[in-house]
C-alpha cells in the first residue's frame, strides 16, 4: 500500500511480482488514486521500491509493463532509470481497441 505519511491515506498500490530468486528478476507494478497524480507519489514509491530489489532482496533486475498509451506512467518509469526493452505489439484488448505493452526494465549494476 502506498500512504501519506500525515495522515496516512490510501493513496495506491505497489508491489514487486513474479520474484524468481534463481534468475534475480522481478515484476513491478503500481497503480495510484487519480487525485494524487503529479505529486510525486509514483515517483518517490517506485524509487523505493526498486532500493529494496536490488540492496534487500539482491535481484539485479526490475521490470515492468506499461501500456503505450500511459504518458504519465512511462515518465515516471523513465525518472527512475528504467530503460525501453520492447514493445508487445496488441497485447491488450480494451474499449474495442488493440494497445501495445511497452517493456521496461532497469538492472542492478551492483551485481554484474
Amino acid at each position: 500500500a502506498i500512504e501519506l505519511v500525515d495522515n496516512g491515506s490510501l493513496v495506491g498500490v505497489i508491489s514487486l511480482q513474479k520474484i524468481d530468486r534463481v534468475s534475480k528478476n522481478t515484476q513491478m507494478g503500481y497503480w495510484i488514486g487519480n487525485k494524487y497524480w503529479n505529486m510525486g507519489i509514483a515517483t518517490e514509491s517506485i524509487n523505493l521500491v526498486i532500493h529494496h530489489a536490488f540492496h534487500v532482496l539482491r535481484l539485479h533486475k526490475v521490470y515492468a509493463n506499461v501500456l503505450s498509451t500511459n504518458r504519465a506512467s512511462i515518465r515516471v518509469l523513465e525518472k527512475n532509470g528504467l530503460k525501453k526493452e520492447g514493445v508487445l505489439k496488441h497485447s491488450i484488448y480494451k474499449d474495442d481497441k488493440f494497445y501495445d505493452v511497452l517493456l521496461y526494465y532497469r538492472l542492478n549494476r551492483r551485481l554484474n
